[in-house]
């Protein structure tokens, strides 16, 4: 039973089955107090194979912190006696868990909604010592294929692109692994289409019926044969002549918005076939299938665009006129940086001291790098948690409720700022009690105002920057022809403004 060649941290997935490997010490340990409260092996293994669960859930998000996890998963391996297994393995200090916090927003149409997350688990308790040459034993997880696969996708994108981000980590691990099926099954259908695998009415309309069958468990609220056809026509290859074309071809894709006449040449923006490959859920499809629509500006100046819209992996696989887009702005913490106008716009009047030295780091070094200097915490760990910082309202608020790392993190941040840049720190801290208009809406004004000149003087020259929040694109042939510095044009509008 036990294995002495597999580590803890090893995951094996299968068609149906993932494995992952417990300690010898531990496994025994939860059979033991299985055991008190249940007879039946069926039972027993349930405990167990709830804990693994959670366990599984740790590894595959490279986590020691809550993890949220779908009841959908615990349901398949033990129904509905999950909870009681759970509350087994929580009354003895082996796993903790929180339920959900509800957030309520508006949609794009102005209707009330309820968002919540799933509840979050983790594990507390490390029983007994582990050596290399413990022996582990292997705990199987049996689910569907499709949440197998769901889980395997989710696992390697983290491993990927969010190995050092637990924010990141978290919100990947927060999505419906039913959603993520649906998604794989609706990518494949559209690779199979452009790769001209798919080539009759009757086997694509077949194909589509049994993913129209498996949608329904999640209510993936989207018509799919205009999302299909988006996604055909949106990538960079075209369709060969076979008895699909006249069902693609003959569609016209009307929007209904039409944009910004001056932002027209977002519509010859495309995907390549790879970029279906990073999506993960319904709205990574949505804003693809919709990534050359024409965006406009909004009251404040910013783009609302589906390109601004979708992940960075994603992003890697879009294409202008079949050229690639390279970042050319090049200012880091860019709201941060950004600050002394935000202020200003607001008449909080900061010592010429201070002002100096705040403008001297933001604009020559890294803010998130100069924080972390004298600890042992990593740029892009503290990067997320910089975020509430710019809203705080007071001490005590920012820090309450976080887990201890996210707490230390956030004390970091607060003593860097009380101590060097003090009367930037108070303004903040000020700036909720004395106005009605958020800290985060005059910086996207203030974004606005810098980004959007720069952007029209590349346009003026015939160039085609796209702007993705604070940072601006442009096609990779297109980038030696700037006429100017891009970095230095943002920071010469700062000292100007601020």
């Amino acid at each position: 039973m036990g294995n002495r060649y597999k580590t803890e941290n090893t995951i094996e997935f299968s068609k149906t089955r993932i494995t992952i490997y417990i300690t010898k010490t531990i496994y025994d340990a939860i059979e033991k107090i299985a055991r008190t409260q249940y007879k039946d092996s069926r039972s027993i293994n349930g405990v167990i194979e709830t804990y693994a669960v959670i366990q599984l859930y740790s590894r595959l998000s490279f986590s020691n912190k809550f993890v949220p996890i779908h009841k959908d998963i615990f349901q398949h391996i033990s129904k509905r006696n999950y909870v009681d297994y759970r509350e087994l393995l929580h009354k003895n200090n082996i796993i903790d868990y929180r339920k959900s916090e509800y957030t309520h927003y508006k949609t794009e149409n102005g209707e009330n909604r309820i968002s919540s997350t799933t509840t979050e688990y983790r594990i507390i308790c490390i029983i007994g010592v582990l050596f290399d040459s413990e022996k582990t034993v292997p705990v199987h997880i049996d689910l569907p294929s499709e949440l197998v696969s769901a889980l395997k996708k989710k696992h390697e994108y983290i491993e990927k692109e969010y190995i050092f981000s637990q924010d990141k980590s978290k919100s990947i691990m927060e999505l419906n692994p039913l959603e993520i099926a649906v998604v794989e099954q609706i990518t494949k259908l559209v690779k199979d289409i452009v790769s001209n695998r798919i080539t009759t009415k009757r086997t694509f309309e077949k194909r589509l019926s049994q993913i129209e069958q498996f949608n329904k468990k999640i209510h993936f609220n989207r018509d799919l044969y205009d999302l299909i056809m988006r996604l055909v026509r949106i990538n960079n290859k075209q369709i060969a002549e076979n008895n699909l074309l006249h069902i693609f071809n003959n569609q016209s894709i009307i929007h209904k918005y039409k944009g910004n006449k001056k932002l027209s040449f977002y519509q010859d923006l495309k995907a390549n076939i790879e970029a279906l490959d990073e999506c993960l859920n319904k709205r990574d499809l949505k804003h693809l299938s919709r990534i050359n629509t024409i965006p406009d500006y909004s009251k404040g100046g910013k783009i609302y665009s589906s390109l601004a819209n979708i992940r960075k992996p994603i992003r890697k696989h879009i294409t202008y006129k079949e050229n690639y887009l390279i970042e050319v702005s090049d200012v880091s913490c860019a709201h941060f940086t950004m600050l002394p106008v935000i202020l200003k716009r607001h008449n909080i009047t900061i010592p010429d001291e201070e002002l100096l030295r705040y403008k001297k780091l933001t604009q020559n070094k890294d803010l998130y790098n100069t924080v972390v200097e004298d600890s042992n915490i990593r740029r892009d760990e503290i990067k997320a948690s910089f975020q509430p910082f710019l809203s705080i309202k007071n001490r005590t608020q920012f820090l309450y409720g976080q887990d201890s790392e996210e707490t230390r993190k956030r004390e970091i941040i607060c003593d860097y700022f009380e101590t060097h840049f003090p009367t930037i720190f108070n303004a903040l801290l000020s700036w909720h009690t004395h106005s009605e208009v958020s800290i985060k809406s005059v910086a996207n004004e203030v974004e606005s105002d810098i980004i959007n000149p720069i952007c029209d003087c590349l346009i003026n020259i015939g160039l085609h920057p796209f702007r993705i929040h604070d940072a601006i694109y442009l096609p990779e042939n297109e980038v030696c022809a700037i006429p100017f510095n891009i970095k230095e044009k943002i920071i010469q509008s700062i000292n100007e403004k601020g």
